[in-house]
């Protein structure tokens, strides 16, 4: 047994390096960055600096005592701790005491009744800020774990699992946001495992059964911070890719479980009360469309569209202001994927089921905010398409490993250190998604926490 065991060692020694590798690196990223680090949750609410001078400017809502000490509150994330309310209501939804608040609400209901069940299923021992934190380190490593299975359904080779788990493990969306009761990345974790069901279970199943799946998972997606919308855009393209009969009645499952899905959480607003996104805005999609139109009738006849708006955003602001920041700041946090795409997309073809969907997973994740007219990057939004170009150069990589020549085995080595090294940078990264600018976190901060002498130099 021994000896067989040894010879298990010798024949797996590549993978089981590299298993040990990722094992290592999830244990590294929770210390430094889940434990030592600075916590974004304060940093965010940048009240070191001026109101004036950025958005955020002083948006630490209140201070609040918790096991670590006092902690600011980030005004955004406070929604979810409220919304842990209404869970608890055992009355009629007509006379209950609590009621969904805040904006975005009814879209990021998963995160609170995450956190609600956490907090049930422990019988009290975890407080609301423990909770949160359980709960972001548990998404990191599902999302760690999908990213994976994926790779491995995807890629025939055996190292693209792990190169694709590597870089999930270190990517900022998840690391910055350790500390945090926003948990805006819900999103991207959903659409890694709804794609994971989807290759696993549902694309083996008959029609009716695909509806009834598809139906749930949207339902469930559409709390998720847009991660229905995210899910149904990549599998679209994926049951287009697939052959002709299996393509009809996917795609057509698709589109009936989302109206389903649709209908059923309008019956929920109304009967739960649950705000919708537009209506806290005070803005409409047809005044949008037709402001849009109009905009684009007066440009084609070249007259002045100064005083008129495309998609809520005056005159060209869209194209000069909005545009270019998301794509540079993009750019700017993944320009080794992007630049590892191109191979992947000539030497693996697999991959560019991925490549093709990043494309309009990008937009789409910005497209909420073209649609209201701010000029903002959250990085989180970049994120579902980020993971398409990371499971797309995992697999490049993995097919480079897998080759027999040994420079092509030393070469994906470099490139593995190279496209982590850009993700190491947490003041980079933090700027590029709490604003869009590099040098937004450049200065030198020491936090204090509470009445504790104990502090973070940063």
């Amino acid at each position: 047994m021994f000896k067989s065991f040894l010879k298990y060692i010798q024949n797996n020694a590549l993978r089981i390096g590299m298993f040990a590798g990722v094992l290592a690196a999830i244990l590294a990223v929770l210390w430094f960055y889940g434990f030592q680090g600075p916590d974004w949750e304060i940093l965010t609410t940048k009240h070191y600096w001026r109101a004036e001078q950025w958005y955020y400017g002083g948006y630490a809502y209140q201070f609040v005592e918790t096991s670590q000490g006092y902690r600011s509150i980030q005004r955004e994330g406070l929604v979810n701790y409220y919304n842990l309310y209404p869970f608890s209501e055992k009355s009629d939804p007509s006379q209950a005491q609590y009621h969904v608040t805040g904006w975005p609400s009814t879209e990021r209901l998963a995160p609170p009744f995450l956190a609600y069940l956490i907090i049930a299923l422990s019988k009290g021992y975890l407080d609301v800020w423990s909770t949160f934190y359980f709960l972001n380190i548990v998404l990191w490593l599902c999302s760690i774990l999908f990213a994976y299975r994926l790779a491995s359904i995807y890629f025939e080779d055996h190292y693209s699992p792990f190169f694709a788990a590597l870089f999930v493990t270190f990517y900022p969306v998840f690391a910055l946001n350790f500390h945090s009761i926003k948990i805006s990345y819900m999103s991207t974790v959903f659409l890694l495992a709804g794609i994971f069901i989807f290759e696993k279970s549902i694309r083996y199943m008959q029609v009716h059964l695909k509806f009834v799946y598809f139906s749930a998972l949207f339902f469930f997606g559409l709390f998720a911070t847009g991660g229905w919308l995210f899910l149904f855009t990549f599998l679209f393209i994926r049951n287009i890719s697939l052959p002709r009969p299996q393509r009809w009645a996917g795609v057509t499952s698709l589109v009936l479980a989302l109206l389903v899905a649709q209908i059923v959480l309008g019956y929920l607003r109304q009967s739960y009360h649950l705000p919708l996104a537009e209506q806290q805005l005070s803005f409409s999609y047809s005044k949008v469309l037709s402001d849009s139109m109009k905009w684009l009738w007066t440009w084609i006849h070249g007259q002045d569209v100064g005083a008129l708006k495309f998609l809520n955003y005056a005159g060209f602001t869209l194209f000069t202001g909005y545009l270019p920041l998301i794509v540079r700041s993009f750019a700017l946090g993944h320009w080794m994927f992007l630049l590892l795409s191109i191979p992947a997309w000539i030497f693996v073809r697999r991959a560019r089921i991925f490549l093709l969907a990043s494309i309009p997973l990008f937009f789409i994740g910005h497209g909420g905010y073209m649609i209201i007219g701010w000029i903002y990057h959250y990085g989180y939004l970049s994120a579902p398409a980020a993971m398409m170009l990371v499971l797309a150069v995992a697999g490049f990589l993995g097919w480079m490993v897998s080759r027999p020549q040994p420079h092509l085995k030393g070469l994906a080595v470099v490139l593995l250190m190279v496209a982590l090294l850009g993700f190491m940078d947490q003041k980079l990264h933090a700027g590029l998604y709490y604003g869009g600018s590099a040098e937004r976190y450049r200065s030198h901060v020491i936090l204090h926490y509470g009445e504790s002498n104990d502090h973070t130099d940063y």
